[in-house]
């Protein structure tokens, strides 16, 4: 399944670690004998270790994909035992950073000697709401200074829509 998700995806290398956190489990397993019964005990163990119901569900996922990529694009005849079995995840927290806090943090950006755009960079990055990777990628073809645009193609975002983002 990794394989065949490609290196393309953008959760590529993140896969791969929850890949091995699941087959140090369910290695010598075989895939059309897995049962509820065996989900459950591996959410036991996870939790036992210590890890947060989020990054249960995210391997768990990772399991369930790779079942329903085994029963389309192969034709396995296999069940899925991790379907309808998703941990309750609290809701995250909802914070906004303070004008005051973002004057701060800008003007401490300006002393940076290492880095002499970090402010610009911070500024840019309040105004607009972009994420660091959309901002860092950013070229002087996808911004319209005559419209007050920067264009965001799906390659360039993280939900993979393409969508403008305005200047002010």
């Amino acid at each position: 399944y990794l394989k065949a998700s490609g290196p393309e995806k953008r959760s590529c290398d993140t896969d791969r670690v929850r890949a091995r956190q699941l087959k140090g489990y369910f290695s010598g397993k075989v895939m059309n004998m897995l049962r509820p019964a065996d989900i459950r005990d591996y959410i036991d163990l996870r939790r036992a270790a210590g890890v947060s119901n989020s990054t249960v569900n995210r391997e768990l996922s990772l399991l369930s994909s790779a079942i329903r990529y085994s029963q389309t694009e192969l034709e396995w005849d296999i069940p899925n035992p991790v379907s309808g079995r998703k941990l309750s995840e609290p809701e995250g927290r909802l914070r906004w950073i303070t004008r005051t806090e973002a004057s701060r943090l800008v003007d401490a950006a300006s002393d940076s000697i290492k880095a002499p755009y970090l402010a610009d960079y911070i500024v840019l990055s309040l105004q607009t709401g972009c994420r660091k990777q959309e901002i860092l990628g950013l070229e002087w073809s996808r911004v319209d200074l005559s419209h007050n645009l920067i264009w965001l193609e799906a390659r360039h975002t993280k939900s993979g829509k393409r969508r403008s983002i305005p200047l002010n």
